[in-house]
């Protein structure tokens, strides 16, 4: 079983019910689980070649596709041949995801509530899903989000849902601060004072 210990609010741990007492830091915790996704998404790169599953008919196609690929991402010129700007928007994508697990950690380590930082981190998805109904990437020019509203499926399902994600998110806020009022267990609730 693994509980949150607060010893300071600067330096959160987790520490594990087992008789050696070990504590490990979140960010370290987060670190641990990045590279295990990142080594098991490198192991399982061969599986481009199995003919149902992958774009590449043998291990020859594999290797010109990975290091197309890698040109692309890391190439100098924004616009190499056939990328059209996946260097630009692979590391903008890169440094959007590492804000986003930075912010998501600092807020598990103030709510220490990993539901109510999911149920947050999944109230995204409508908006994204309305977001992109209504904009459109423009592939002429880079960094261009066109207007380009369109009613699709993905946008249908987007509008019925956020009510209930909204409403599902505010009970769930509502409860977490009534259990801390109700606990009188001001550490481990989300306060504005721990938000500063």
């Amino acid at each position: 079983m693994v509980a949150f210990q607060n010893s300071s609010p600067q330096l959160r741990t987790i520490t594990t019910n087992s008789s050696s007492k070990k504590q490990v830091s979140v960010l370290h915790l987060a670190f641990y689980l990045q590279t295990a996704a990142w080594i098991f998404s490198t192991m399982l790169f061969w599986t481009n070649i199995i003919p149902t599953v992958g774009k590449g008919a043998n291990a020859t196609q594999l290797l010109s596709d990975f290091k197309s690929g890698l040109e692309c991402h890391f190439a100098h010129e924004l616009s190499s041949s056939g990328c059209q700007y996946a260097t630009l928007y692979g590391w903008l994508f890169m440094v959007s995801y590492l804000t986003f697990i930075l912010s998501s950690l600092r807020f598990l380590t103030l709510c220490q509530s990993a539901v109510y930082t999911l149920s947050l981190a999944t109230s995204s998805l409508p908006l994204v899903g309305i977001w992109w109904s209504l904009f459109k990437m423009n592939l002429t020019e880079v960094g261009m989000i066109i207007w380009a509203p369109s009613v699709t499926g993905e946008l249908i399902c987007a509008l019925l849902g956020l009510p209930i994600v909204v409403i599902g998110l505010t009970l769930l806020c509502k409860s977490h601060f009534k259990e801390c009022k109700l606990s009188k267990m001001t550490p481990s609730c989300l306060t504005s004072t721990q938000l500063a």
